[in-house]
């Protein structure tokens, strides 16, 4: 099989030739490539040359990637936790960019705000150069379509064929800090109401950003704060729930493929992701338990995860040989499953370690 056919064969939750692998790689490309996380970050040439050198590094055995350049994530006009004209965002030298949460800057008054105004409210555009970025857009954009004519002849699905949503109160939680998670307890009405109001809306640019509509193409939807770790399953399934999955209900209809990006844990709330349409949904967990996932939705959707961050940056190859095939062993049987790193490989993961999982997936991952 190619690396394509195998991809969507899991995806369809049949056995392809091997189980796919697809770790999620983006600024590790560029702590390779020797880039510092800014450089690599803004520029899109540098960016797609970096990860081009990590799919040869790896003989063009990764059989999908997020071909992508954070360049378009921090400028980014649709609400996004990653836009910087939204949130606070520094990008310290040497370092990983990363937002300050400012908890004491939005009060619970947000969510009225929000009502009235809509997320334009959050808009603070004073750390970057607007005019600057505006005039070297569109000589970016197309940097970006060339590379990706460069990408398409390449046996590599793209994983970042689509846009990206999340459910108003979880984007919110960013604004509130710490603080928004005592909303949850204080004020559930008005998060309700602000997820009842504002989804329409993000399913709706959502549904304007994505260029193509076919099942070869995603959308994705990320959840960070509504997580096993930090509420429990009553408060997701009153104040999360409803609003996710009218989300993946509404972006199936156009019949491209869903991707659930859940960091943290999970386990709790599988139960509610057995209701879902049985077709192209790729769950991504990060730390949530894959057995227990593959018992509970197997037939549902597929799987996509989850060696651990920590082992790919500390970890012996024969440790992430044994974990990789643990995995297997637990969520490859039947199809619908991509092994691939809980959520993104980290800066300092060892190279040798990417390239366990994937020699594990080809010598050990075959369907016999």
């Amino acid at each position: 099989m190619t690396s394509k056919e195998r991809f969507w064969t899991a995806v369809s939750l049949q056995e392809p030739d091997r189980v796919p692998v697809a770790p999620y790689i983006v600024y590790f490309a560029g702590t390779l490539a020797g880039m510092s996380p800014s450089e690599f970050g803004w520029s899109v040439d540098k960016s797609h040359k970096a990860l081009f050198e990590i799919y040869e590094l790896y003989k063009k055995e990764i059989d999908a990637l997020h071909i992508m350049s954070m360049r378009f994530a921090y400028t980014g006009v649709f609400p996004s936790a990653y836009s910087t004209l939204y949130f606070d965002w520094a990008f310290p030298v040497g370092g990983l960019p990363q937002f300050v949460e400012k908890g004491n800057k939005h009060g619970p008054e947000i969510y009225d705000k929000i009502l009235e105004e809509g997320f334009t409210y959050l808009i603070e555009p004073k750390k970057i150069n607007l005019e600057k970025i505006q005039a070297a857009y569109f000589e970016e954009a197309q940097c970006h379509k060339d590379w990706l004519k460069i990408w398409k002849q390449e046996d590599v699905v793209n994983l970042a064929t689509g846009p990206m949503a999340t459910i108003p109160a979880d984007l919110l939680m960013y604004a509130r800090g710490l603080e928004g998670f005592l909303d949850l307890a204080v004020c559930p009405e008005k998060i309700i109401t602000v997820n009842e109001a504002m989804t329409p809306g993000i399913i709706a640019l959502n549904k304007l950003q994505a260029k193509e509509k076919k099942k070869e193409h995603f959308y994705r939807i990320s959840i960070q704060n509504f997580t096993a770790d930090l509420i429990s399953p009553q408060m997701f399934e009153r104040l999360c729930w409803p609003w996710m999955k009218k989300m993946i209900v509404e972006f199936l209809k156009d019949d491209c493929t869903v991707i659930l990006h859940l960091d943290g844990k999970w386990k709790p709330f599988y139960h509610f992701f057995q209701d879902l349409p049985e077709k192209r949904i790729i769950m991504e967990l990060e730390f949530s338990d894959m057995k227990a996932a593959k018992k509970i939705l197997g037939n549902t959707l597929c799987l996509k995860g989850n060696v651990l961050p920590q082992d790919l940056a500390f970890g012996t190859k024969d440790k992430i040989k044994d974990y990789c095939q643990q995995l297997i062993d637990d969520c490859a049987g039947g199809g619908g499953f991509i092994l691939s790193s809980g959520c993104e490989v980290p800066v300092n993961a060892k190279p040798e370690n990417i390239e366990a999982m994937i020699d594990t997936a080809i010598s050990y991952g075959t369907y016999r």
